[in-house]
């Protein structure tokens, strides 16, 4: 796997596009932009460890093959 240093903002791609990132590290004052809101139906929805997805209540975490964690999100 490559590995990417991120100081600016930046858009890669490989042969198509990226499918996993190991090791990033965000620099202070830099940010992690999680594109594309995404709703998982079931905590055994389709999905690969490691998969982050969110949308307008909650953080979905896959932590093993079709498993499915979420935590609640909320303003202040």
């Amino acid at each position: 796997m490559s590995r990417i240093k991120v100081d600016e903002i930046c858009n890669f791609t490989e042969t198509g596009a990226v499918s996993a990132v190991e090791g990033l590290t965000i620099p202070t004052g830099k940010k992690l932009t999680v594109t594309g809101a995404r709703t998982i139906a079931s905590a055994s929805d389709t999905g690969t460890e490691g998969e982050i997805c969110w949308d307008a209540n909650y953080l979905y975490v896959c932590v093993g093959t079709d498993t499915w964690k979420r935590v609640a999100i909320a303003t202040w």
